[in-house]
């Protein structure tokens, strides 16, 4: 994580930014349902004010014991605009697979036309940044 903010955390609307999304983490995931979150849009980019942070939740593959406290997740699930009106985050969470067919992917998506301008095919993908959680 500290890479992540040496490189990214340049303005005071960036660092409000982080502090609201490692704030948010440490909530979501005190439960461990997650492995991993995927970040994107123009925090990760050299936007220097960035309206907020986009990210993708990734569930751990392993299953959960029969007591886990399921509340944190149904928060995130139901309350979506809560959470970017709150932490300025726009919140997808998605199961580890092998597949394409996820947000991860969507997030990779590059428009036709901005494709096409950067002199790129027109089935590139753009890259995007992803933090292994503990």
């Amino acid at each position: 994580m500290e890479q992540i903010a040496t490189q990214f955390v340049s303005t005071e609307t960036r660092k409000t930014l982080w502090n609201n999304f490692c704030t948010f983490l440490e909530r979501a995931n005190k439960q461990r349902f997650f492995c991993a979150v995927y970040l994107d849009g123009s925090f990760v980019s050299n936007k220097p004010e960035p309206r907020d942070i986009d990210i993708v939740l990734e569930f751990c593959p392993t299953p959960f014991p029969d007591d886990i406290d399921w509340s944190e997740l149904q928060k995130i699930a139901l309350q979506r605009a809560a959470i970017k009106e709150l932490y300025a985050l726009d919140v997808a969470v998605a199961p580890m697979t092998q597949n394409d067919n996820d947000f991860r992917s969507f997030f990779q998506y590059i428009h036709l036309e901005q494709a096409l301008k950067m002199g790129l095919p027109p089935t590139a993908k753009k890259g995007i940044l992803k933090l292994n959680l503990p």
